[in-house]
């Protein structure tokens, strides 16, 4: 089925945010780190064991066939690993390591088809490996959060054209030791391009997006209970500023940025 295509939008200005207690004064400074091989967007990033990775996304390569690069990041410099051979160009992509220690790959569509992407394992010294799951037919390709919990199990939510409209509120939940999806609770509004981060603390937080129609980003911040399978929509105050587009991790120092 072929479906329109949202990308990543600037949000005007720069905006750091963060959650935790205390004053951040003096606590942490900026660094510069290692260049990438080369530019980026449509990755996702992810870490296994002490490497980071950078997966998908540009520049294509393998010609026409427009597969995703992936780059590792391992003793402070990057390296080129298998690209995303036969998977063609898949935006956006998102995935994380799951609870058998693997990168696994899910989302997005095919640029030149509008098809959903392939969902795989990726493994760095072999590329893309085996299929994993597919999610239900809720499960929105484009403009979907991921984050993954303590127990590695990867969560899909919300998602849908951004700014176009028809944003959804489901969310779904990966289990790699038994290669299977399960639907959670919806989220209590639908977002799109909004960014998700497990807490270190039993939930999973949705900051901003675009609201359902997509008429307005949002400064929402929604927490998921993972023991209870609840939203609250009260328990984390709002953002500052409305985003979409963004990213979120949590820190060494369990705040969440």
């Amino acid at each position: 089925m072929s479906m329109p295509i949202t990308t990543p939008r600037l949000v005007s200005g720069t905006l750091a945010v963060c959650l935790g207690i205390g004053s951040l004064a003096g606590a942490a400074t900026w660094q510069s780190d290692a260049t990438l091989p080369g530019a980026k967007r449509y990755a996702f990033g992810a870490r296994q064991g002490g490497t980071i990775y950078a997966i998908g996304g540009t520049p294509w390569v393998n010609g026409s066939d427009q597969d995703g690069t992936v780059y590792a990041r391992s003793g402070g410099t990057w390296t080129e690993l298998p690209p995303l051979d036969g998977m063609g160009a898949i935006i956006p992509l998102g995935g994380g390591v799951d609870d058998l220690g693997r990168i696994v790959m899910f989302g997005g569509i095919v640029l030149d088809n509008g098809e959903p992407g392939d969902n795989k394992v990726y493994d760095p010294i072999e590329g893309p490996q085996d299929t994993i799951a597919d999610p239900s037919a809720d499960a929105q390709p484009l403009g979907f959060a991921v984050a993954t919990d303590d127990l590695g199990r990867l969560y899909w939510l919300g998602g849908g054209n951004g700014a176009g409209g028809g944003n959804s509120a489901h969310g779904e939940r990966y289990t790699g030791s038994t290669d299977s999806w399960q639907t959670i609770a919806d989220m209590p509004a639908a977002v799109a391009e909004a960014c998700a981060c497990f807490d270190g603390n039993g939930h999973v937080l949705v900051f901003g997006g675009f609201v359902a129609n997509g008429s307005s980003r949002t400064a929402d911040v929604k927490q998921y209970d993972v023991a209870s399978n609840t939203w609250s929509d009260a328990s984390v105050p709002d953002m500052p500023v409305a985003v979409s587009g963004a990213r979120a991790v949590r820190g060494v120092d369990d705040r969440i940025y």
